[in-house]
């Protein structure tokens, strides 16, 4: 019931970010306080959409904004839409239908440099409420541009060229 309820102010609020549509009057009532304080804001020469939106919702945000380093930056000023979609139905032990209960979240992307996808998922079962496990697809990322690895080069004391890669989780 609330997911029908909330669907249309998501796709809303996916439209104006991603510059597909842009905000009524009544929308953009909130945004006349901030081009009061911004005189020098000129609306009609702005980028459309809210470029940046979901890079600064989600390094803002208490719980995750400390984890975005400035590779995963550079990879979220591309991210147009967050959604969440639920599969299944707790049963009475909490647990689902042959366990397949739980949320699958999808990430739209405008096209860019890092990989070719345009949507990433990650799915998550649940089991009494709590994430149990959750997968991630896979990425096809373009060459040389995975934000997770990173090459670093070292000299040994012999003056021959060691390569170490260290990786970090995403």
């Amino acid at each position: 019931e609330y997911d029908e309820k909330i669907a249309p102010l998501l796709a809303r609020r996916a439209a104006i970010v991603s510059g597909e549509s842009e905000p009524t009057e009544n929308e953009a009532k909130p945004l006349e306080e901030y081009v009061a304080v911004e005189p020098d804001l000129a609306l009609e020469d702005a980028e459309p959409g809210i470029p940046g939106f979901w890079l600064s919702a989600i390094a803002g945000h208490p719980s995750v904004g400390e984890s975005v380093s400035e590779a995963d930056a550079a990879v979220l000023e591309h991210l147009l839409d967050v959604r969440a979609e639920r599969f299944g139905e707790p049963s009475a032990d909490g647990a689902g239908v042959d366990g397949e209960y739980g949320f699958r979240l999808v990430f739209r992307f405008e096209p860019n440099q890092f990989f070719a996808q345009t949507e990433l998922t990650k799915t998550v079962w649940l089991d009494e409420g709590y994430p149990a496990r959750s997968v991630g697809m896979s990425i096809q990322w373009h060459d040389n541009m995975d934000v997770t690895h990173r090459t670093v080069a070292k000299k040994s004391n012999k003056s021959k060229k060691l390569v170490k890669t260290r990786e970090r989780q995403a």
